[in-house]
C-alpha cells in the first residue's frame, strides 16, 4: 500500500522535477505503480501505458478510483495543452471514496481539488483554477499548496491584493 502511494506521488513530482525526459521518467514510475496495483498483463507485447490505464478504468466503470484518474491525467499532461487532462482530473473529483488509495480518502479531497486547479491554471484558465483552489481550501483551509497556487492565479488575473493576502496567510502557516 505504501509503495503504491509513494510511486504515484513520485510520478507527480517527476512531472516537474525529472532529471532527464519527464515523459520517460513519469511513464517508468507509473509502470511500477501499475504493477504494484496488480494491473500487469505479463506479455512482452503490451499496449501503451496510457491505453492500459484507460482500459483498466473503463473496466472499473463508476468504481474507477481517484488514483487511476490521477495516473492517467499525469500521462495526458505530458501530451500537451490539447490533451484531455482536465477532464480526467475532474473524474478524480467524482471518484468513489476509497481510504486505501492515495487520493481516494476524504483527507485527500483538498489535494484532488488543488491538482485540478493546477491543471486548469496550466491551461491559462485562472478564474476556474481559483474556484478549484477555493474548493481545496474549503476542505483544508490552511493548505499551503492551494494558498500558494491561489496567490499565483490571483496575480495572473490582476487581483494583486488577494494574491498578497494568500501569500501573507501562507507565510504565517509555514514555520521558518
Amino acid at each position: 500500500l505504501v509503495r503504491r502511494h509513494a510511486l504515484l506521488l513520485k510520478a507527480i513530482c517527476l512531472l516537474n522535477e525529472a532529471e532527464g525526459d519527464p515523459k520517460a521518467e513519469v511513464s517508468a514510475c507509473l509502470e511500477l505503480w501499475l504493477h504494484a496495483e496488480g494491473q500487469t498483463c505479463g506479455s512482452e507485447d503490451q499496449p501503451p501505458l496510457e491505453a492500459r490505464i484507460a482500459k483498466w478504468r473503463e473496466a472499473a466503470g463508476t468504481t474507477a478510483g481517484a488514483d487511476s484518474s490521477v495516473a492517467l491525467g499525469l500521462l495526458l499532461l505530458l501530451q500537451g495543452p490539447d490533451s484531455a487532462a482536465p477532464q480526467v482530473f475532474a473524474e478524480a473529483l467524482r471518484a468513489p471514496e476509497d481510504s486505501a488509495s492515495c487520493f481516494g480518502g476524504p483527507a485527500r479531497y483538498a489535494a484532488r481539488w488543488n491538482m485540478f486547479g493546477a491543471v486548469l491554471a496550466k491551461r491559462g484558465l485562472y478564474k476556474s483554477a481559483l474556484q478549484a483552489y477555493g474548493q481545496a481550501l474549503g476542505h483544508q483551509p490552511a493548505y499551503p499548496r492551494a494558498l500558494m497556487n491561489s496567490a499565483v492565479a490571483h496575480s495572473e488575473v490582476g487581483e494583486h491584493r488577494e494574491a498578497v493576502a494568500c501569500y501573507a496567510f501562507v507565510l504565517g502557516k509555514i514555520p521558518i
